[in-house]
């Protein structure tokens, strides 16, 4: 498969993808308490930039069926977390910032 049909197959799996899987981990930020939203809310665009990001990568790790799955600059883990959502095994997120709470 050439990386532009890959491309395509995932742009196909976007038209049916669901943030079922996250919500529960996104749904109280949708509302505020106090943290920096706007990572989360681009998760609940539609197929707009930059929230396609996420999405994308959701739908990536559920195509290649990823048994793990490594992120370098972790920041806030919003791509973890979709990345968790879609990997059968673990998720190693990195970051050298003291930013989580």
């Amino acid at each position: 498969m050439t990386t532009q049909q890959f491309h395509e197959r995932v742009l196909e799996e976007l038209k049916t993808y669901s943030t079922e899987k996250v919500d529960q981990y996104f749904e109280h930020l949708q509302f505020g308490d106090g943290r920096q939203k706007s990572y989360y809310n681009e998760i609940y665009r539609k197929l707009d930039f930059p929230c396609l990001y996420y999405q994308y990568l959701a739908c990536t790790a559920r195509i290649v069926k990823a048994k793990q799955a490594v992120e370098l600059g972790a920041d806030i883990g919003v791509s973890a977390l979709m990345l968790a959502s879609e990997t059968d095994g673990k998720v190693y997120s990195v970051d050298n910032r003291e930013c989580w709470s």
